[in-house]
C-alpha cells in the first residue's frame, strides 16, 4: 500500500485570542489518496508554550498526535475552507482509517511534510 497523492493544507485553523490576546492553538491539515482507493484526512495540533514564548507539536484531547479520518467528498485541488466547512464533523457514522492506513499516512505526514512546518 502506497500514498498515490497528496494535499497538504498546512496551518488551517487558530483558536480565537486568549485572555491575553494570543493565538494558543493551531491544527495542521493534509488529505491522502491511497492506492486501495481510500482518501484520509490527517489533522494534527501545535500549542503556544509560553515559557518558550514558541509553538510546539501536541496531543489531542484524547492524547493522540495525529487524527486519521476517511474522507468520502474530497476533491484534490480545493481550497481548505472549500472542503472543511462542508464536511461533516465526526458522528456516530464516522469512519476510520483500519491501522496499516493509519501507519502509513502518518509515516508520511511526519518523513516528508511535517518536518517543512516546524
Amino acid at each position: 500500500m502506497k500514498v498515490v497523492q497528496y494535499q497538504n493544507f498546512g496551518k488551517s485553523i487558530e483558536s480565537i485570542p486568549n485572555s491575553k490576546g494570543n493565538i494558543d492553538m493551531q491544527m495542521f491539515f493534509s488529505v491522502y489518496e491511497l492506492d486501495n482507493g481510500k482518501t484520509i484526512c490527517l489533522e494534527t495540533i501545535k500549542y503556544f508554550n509560553e515559557e518558550k514564548s514558541e509553538f510546539e507539536w501536541g496531543e489531542f484531547s484524547d492524547c493522540v498526535k495525529h487524527n486519521c479520518i476517511y474522507l468520502e467528498h474530497f476533491k484534490f485541488g480545493d481550497e481548505f475552507h472549500e472542503w472543511f466547512d462542508k464536511t461533516p464533523k465526526w458522528t456516530p457514522e464516522t469512519k476510520w482509517p483500519n491501522s496499516d492506513e493509519e501507519a502509513l499516512v502518518i509515516n508520511f505526514y511526519e518523513n516528508k511534510i511535517k518536518v517543512s512546518e516546524n
